[in-house]
């Protein structure tokens, strides 16, 4: 569905906030055997079917968790002595410039308003927690922004003497069906749902001014079929 809401809304920039490799193989949940597919061919996979797919004139990498942070623990762990080989940086890893893709580490400014990052905050306050995170990212950070991370989708605005802000969390892209069949999710039995929200963000902004307006475009699944409905 991202795809085609790429296709068809033609950005002339993506962003990807993080969490788009998963590294299920060195993160700390256990896996099911059968549902184990090497590191290499995963990041191949990603980078074939999803990296070399998405148009835009300007692509940028934002690392998240999943990425960049169970890298850094299994190599600060398992093998320290290797960890500053040039050749293990997330980086050269993942292999992004001859992709096309920016490689934006950590954060983004897209006006001197808006940040966009990964995002490390996470709550589940009031049973689902959508929003719950967007605002501890703005009491951190003081500023309007959007994260990822937490896998809901939801705004928190505020007002004061310092001025208007707004943060955004945008879901993700995950099928959690098939990562609780393997066991990568908290969740482990089929009869519980996780409570991820499946969301892309359309932001629209005058380059060289403050100005921004973002567009959360939430994809359904009904379990017969997967859509988002944009402009009607």
């Amino acid at each position: 569905m991202f795809l085609g809401l790429a296709d068809a809304l033609k950005p002339d920039e993506v962003v990807l906030n993080g969490d788009v490799f998963d590294f299920a193989q060195i993160g700390k949940y256990v896996r099911d055997p059968a549902a184990y597919i090497p590191l290499q061919t995963d990041i191949d996979q990603c980078r074939e079917k999803v990296l070399s797919r998405i148009p835009g004139r300007v692509k940028r990498f934002i690392v998240g968790n999943h990425e960049e942070g169970r890298w850094q623990n299994y190599l600060f762990t398992r093998c320290p002595e290797l960890a500053s080989l040039r050749g293990l940086t997330m980086e050269a890893v993942l292999g992004l410039t001859e992709l096309g893709w920016i490689w934006q580490p950590y954060e983004y400014w897209v006006t001197d308003q808006l940040i966009v990052f990964h995002g490390d905050r996470h709550t589940n306050a009031m049973g689902g927690g959508s929003a719950m995170s967007a605002r501890k990212e703005m009491l951190d950070m003081g500023c309007s922004g959007i994260t990822g991370h937490t896998h809901h989708a939801g705004a928190f605005f505020r007002q004061d003497r310092t001025g208007y802000r707004v943060w955004y969390e945008i879901g993700g892209l995950m099928d959690w069906k098939k990562m609780q069949a393997a066991h990568v999710t908290t969740k482990r039995t089929p009869v519980k749902a996780e409570d991820w929200h499946l969301c892309a963000a359309l932001v629209r902004y005058r380059p060289g001014h403050s100005a921004f307006r973002v567009e959360l475009i939430p994809i359904v699944d009904d379990g017969k079929r997967t859509f988002c409905i944009w402009q009607d």
